[in-house]
């Protein structure tokens, strides 16, 4: 009685996890359906390529590219050492909180300090026009914060990539780029028939109102210092 008992509640537990995975497996599944920019070829590409990958959980840390699509690259990117770079780093984590106190800043770069001395912040380098001014900028792209797909407390603002032009010469940021293209938001890179696009995820906790957007930088100054004119939109349908 007791060994039927025994079988009965293993039985229990496999079916259980057999049928969590499967939840999982449904809960990750969804397709990317392009609600803004029909009209243009690259959006109506990229949509293709993101539902390549729809079986996997949605893009919330990074965009993925199928190598199908050989239109669509991804910048050379050449890792750096956080703790060899921490002078530039405390510069970018005080710049992208420049309208908070100085305790907040503070208290930001103390995160990030900490987590660079844990070996739990990623740098990378690559050289390529991010503003279609037919010049190539030295770009550093930051993950500070780390960024989980199944926690979304971790990708979430200010999680993903941060990007900042830097005159490694000088050690400094070059805020001029800041204000006018990449803005404070968190933002990755891919190209398009070798021109240059940022992208990014937003949406609410539970994946609701999840989308992809991607904008097409440009060098031109505005009355509002945003030079980002959003082009495609991905809304994630799960």
């Amino acid at each position: 009685m007791v060994m039927h008992e025994i079988k009965l509640s293993l039985c229990f537990q496999i079916v259980s996890l057999l049928v969590g995975m499967m939840f999982t497996i449904v809960c990750h599944a969804g397709e990317y359906k392009l609600v803004r920019g029909q009209q243009f070829e690259l959006c109506r590409e990229f949509e293709k390529n993101l539902n390549t990958f729809k079986d996997e959980p949605p893009m919330v840390c990074e965009r993925k590219i199928n190598p199908e699509f050989k239109d669509f690259t991804m910048p050379k990117w050449k890792a750096l050492e956080p703790k060899e770079n921490m002078d530039v780093l405390e510069k970018i984590i005080r710049y992208r909180s420049k309208n908070q106190t100085v305790e907040v800043q503070d208290k930001k770069w103390k995160t990030v300090k900490n987590r660079i001395n844990k070996g739990k912040v990623r740098l990378w380098r690559g050289y390529f026009d991010i503003d279609h001014n037919g010049k190539r900028e030295v770009v550093w792209k930051l993950n500070a914060y780390g960024c989980d797909p199944n926690d979304e407390a971790s990708f979430g603002w200010p999680s993903t990539f941060a990007l900042s032009i830097v005159d490694e010469n000088k050690r400094i940021m070059d805020k001029q780029y800041q204000y006018r293209v990449l803005h404070p938001l968190s933002f990755d890179v891919f190209l398009y028939k070798g021109r240059t696009y940022l992208i990014n995820w937003r949406g609410r906790l539970g994946f609701e109102n999840g989308h992809i957007s991607v904008y097409e930088p440009f060098n031109v100054l505005e009355q509002m210092g945003i030079q980002n004119r959003p082009i495609c939109r991905y809304e994630y349908m799960n």
